[in-house]
């Protein structure tokens, strides 16, 4: 019965999918209300515009069951670092749904009205030293826009000689191809034509070194010198840089989050519960499920990064934080198996 019941809610999916795009609509997302006419005065009425509403059960999987981390700024043509709390102010050019982030541009934005085009947030600083990490699901819409999708700026630093921006940013193709391009060496395609698909990124940086995981798989990494006194800093969504924007764009981001600091690890008791005891002292740790587990990830309750361990036959073995050399500390933590589901342990 079970898996006759499968069958049917498949074919059920797959032939809402068919009604979509048989009616011309996407099946991704859907809008509802009215856009205003896009003019230079837009900024006065940038909390208008419609509201989409994203399919979860198409975008929350893989990273996108993570939650969106809340410490993000936003930047628009019509304002920067903008805090959480002034998000809605700008409605036409960002919203959230679930765990999805959506960014919009729209035909007419060019690098003369609002200053460059451009819907994107930024999080998290860092300078040379331990590995900084990003994960989330990237969603493209069935009409492609070309633009920057992913940056690690850089502050500049304090030698002008050494000033270089950014080591590398993402790149949307309008043909639904996903680029790397490094700052001073050729693009490189690293996920070809994902016009309506979505698919899982990892991206770790040092200060000297960034590698690319698409799918889990390690498609690019790189090193580069860090300009003297500069930090990095996290940006994603759509950056049109100086080229005019020819169409309305969307792209969607689910369960962005930095070093899982995201709503999933924010410390409010809402933690998932482990089937079993996770144990310490070489003793190999098994999830109950079926999941096959790849790693396990160790946070204190204010979401930085202890320890992570990979898995060998689907178990883990950690012994637990150390203080300088010595036994583990007994507390409370955080553990994500997978960079995905998450679980509160309490070390006795």
């Amino acid at each position: 019965m079970k898996y006759t019941q499968s069958l049917y809610q498949t074919a059920l999916f797959a032939l809402s999918v068919c009604l979509f795009q048989s009616l011309g609509a996407d099946p991704l997302y859907t809008e509802t209300g009215n856009q205003p006419t896009f003019n230079n005065s837009i900024c006065s009425n940038a909390n208008s515009g419609t509201k989409v509403t994203v399919n979860k059960a198409m975008f929350e999987v893989g990273y996108g069951r993570q939650s969106i981390m809340q410490g993000i700024n936003l930047h628009t043509g019509c304002g920067s670092q903008l805090p959480r709390s002034s998000f809605s102010k700008m409605s036409l050019w960002y919203q959230e749904d679930g765990n999805t982030q959506i960014f919009r541009l729209y035909s007419g934005e060019n690098n003369t009205n609002l200053g460059r085009p451009r819907t994107e947030v930024n999080a998290h600083r860092w300078g040379k030293g331990p590995w900084q990490e990003w994960t989330g699901r990237y969603t493209i819409s069935s009409k492609p826009l070309g633009a920057a999708i992913f940056q690690i700026k850089n502050n500049n630093g304090s030698n002008p000689g050494e000033r270089f921006h950014w080591p590398f940013q993402l790149h949307l193709h309008s043909n639904g191809d996903i680029l790397v391009k490094p700052r001073y060496s050729d693009s490189k395609v690293i996920a070809p034509k994902m016009s309506g698909k979505g698919f899982d990124v990892r991206i770790r940086d040092n200060g000297g070194e960034c590698e690319i995981y698409i799918d889990g798989k390690l498609v690019w990494k790189n090193s580069y010198k860090l300009p003297s006194g500069s930090t990095n800093h996290f940006r994603w969504g759509m950056y049109k840089g100086d080229s005019n924007t020819p169409y309305d764009g969307v792209l969607f981001v689910s369960g962005a989050q930095v070093n899982g600091q995201g709503g999933a690890l924010s410390v409010d008791g809402k933690f998932g519960n482990l089937d079993k005891t996770f144990s310490i002292n070489g003793t190999a740790f098994r999830h109950s499920s079926n999941d096959i587990i790849k790693s396990v990830r160790i946070f204190d309750l204010h979401g930085t990064l202890l320890d992570e361990v990979q898995a060998r036959n689907n178990s883990i073995n950690w012994e637990g934080p150390r203080h300088n050399g010595g036994a583990a500390a007994r507390g409370t933590y955080v553990v994500q198996l997978n960079h995905r589901d998450v679980f509160k342990y309490i070390l006795p």
